[in-house]
């Protein structure tokens, strides 16, 4: 049986891992586990400014033996106060803590999954274009130079 003591450990394991993980990928270099987290004075287990489709990244992580998954999710669902993108994160016993699973909205992940496929630049302005001719034209007398 997991003593009180060491089920908090294995949950401050998994929200450190979570913020660092936020500070490798330069998502937010401040991430850090929100202190007092499971104290029911915060809301989320990770302090950040991490934002998903601009709303702020609420994160629940949960790393215990039995998964009670509605029960999590209504967790994190209601400490975004109606604000903030939920973002679940769950570490199965006996994986690693980078097996970890991240749970979101389907309509969430799908608008994330539409904009990572869309181009960056959606159409050229006049701008652009003029400063694509002058840098073509610049090319070519460098070219004509140099031969």
């Amino acid at each position: 049986m997991i003593t009180p003591q060491s089920a908090i450990q294995k949950g401050k394991l998994l929200e450190n891992y979570v913020s660092q993980e936020i500070r490798k990928k330069r998502l937010d270099t401040l991430a850090m586990r929100q202190l007092g987290s499971g104290s029911g004075k915060w809301k989320g287990d990770i302090n950040t400014k991490m934002k998903v489709l601009s709303r702020q990244a609420v994160f629940e992580c949960k790393n215990q033996s039995n998964v009670h998954f509605q029960e999590w999710w209504k967790q994190c669902d209601k400490q975004t106060l109606g604000y903030g993108e939920p973002v679940l994160v769950i570490k199965l016993q006996n994986e690693p803590l980078e097996a970890s699973k991240a749970v979101i909205y389907l309509d969430t992940f799908l608008e994330l999954v539409k904009r990572a496929s869309e181009p960056k630049i959606q159409e050229q302005d006049r701008e652009f274009k003029w400063k694509l001719a002058n840098l073509e034209k610049a090319v070519k007398a460098l070219q004509r130079e140099l031969r």
